[in-house]
């Protein structure tokens, strides 16, 4: 009996040492495997270059995440911007938006495990071999997890491709309409971050042509923005007391080609 636990115990320690060496091999073939996911070309053979629609062309990868594309889930030691450099990333642009009234202040400061990060690897539906990383990242902005912030990052740039913070805290009162002040200042953060290109746009005219939607006393205007190559893009600015939306419009790319959006 006891040599049957002897051997035992040998070939559980032979199996911990084998597999304790292979798993890093393990994870590099899942790594170079992972894009072979029916409808992906391996992420090996994926293109990554200026020039192609996932370039560093803000405009192309606003259409890519606003069109038809596909995703798919990637480790984060995949994508260029390592997860400490992202954190640092948000939290100015938390702090700019802090500034200028659009984030509340914070009761104390965020710690990383409020933040939740996962780099995607999105693709045009109609392409195996172009694709471009995105982060998606979730910040619980307070301990009760009532306000809560939502972004879409550009992994090559840093870019905000889309922000949403939603204050589940929130209760009515007496102005329960957003301002154009408010409006008018998450036009020019927005356009701002995503560079040179937007600096055409004048966020006070932007505003003049907002609208209130719905009961809630949101405050909406939009920009259609486009070109022969990428075709057209909208961009969307949302604010009200509780919440606002800032970004492309989902479904909001025409292709410049013939081809069906889905």
């Amino acid at each position: 009996m006891k040599r049957l636990q002897n051997i035992l115990v040998f070939f559980a320690l032979l199996a911990f040492l084998f597999l304790g060496g292979a798993l890093p091999n393990l994870a590099a073939a899942w790594q170079d495997s992972a894009g072979e996911k029916p409808g992906f070309a391996p992420i090996g053979e994926i293109s990554l270059e200026v020039g192609d629609k996932n370039s560093e062309n803000v405009h192309g990868k606003l259409a890519l995440l606003g069109g038809a594309q596909q995703s798919m889930e990637i480790p984060p030691s995949l994508a260029a911007t390592s997860e400490a450099n992202l954190e640092t990333r948000v939290r100015n642009v938390i702090s700019s938006y802090q500034k200028e009234g659009l984030l509340p202040g914070l009761s104390q400061p965020l710690t990383s495990a409020q933040f939740r990060n996962q780099p995607y690897l999105v693709r045009w539906s109609d392409s195996d071999t172009e694709g471009t990383i995105f982060w998606n990242v979730n910040v619980n902005l307070d301990p009760t997890y009532s306000r809560s912030l939502y972004l879409i990052l550009d992994d090559e740039s840093g870019r905000v491709c889309l922000m949403e913070y939603y204050d589940g805290s929130y209760t009515e009162s007496a102005v329960n309409y957003a301002t154009t002040y408010q409006l008018e200042n998450l036009c020019k953060l927005y356009l701002q971050g995503l560079g040179s290109e937007f600096e055409q746009y004048d966020p006070a005219s932007l505003v003049k042509n907002a609208y209130y939607a719905g009961e809630g006393g949101s405050l909406t205007t939009t920009l259609n923005w486009g070109d022969i190559l990428y075709g057209e893009v909208t961009l969307q600015f949302e604010v009200s007391p509780a919440f606002f939306r800032v970004g492309f419009a989902s479904d909001s790319y025409n292709a410049a080609s013939s081809g069906d959006i889905t």
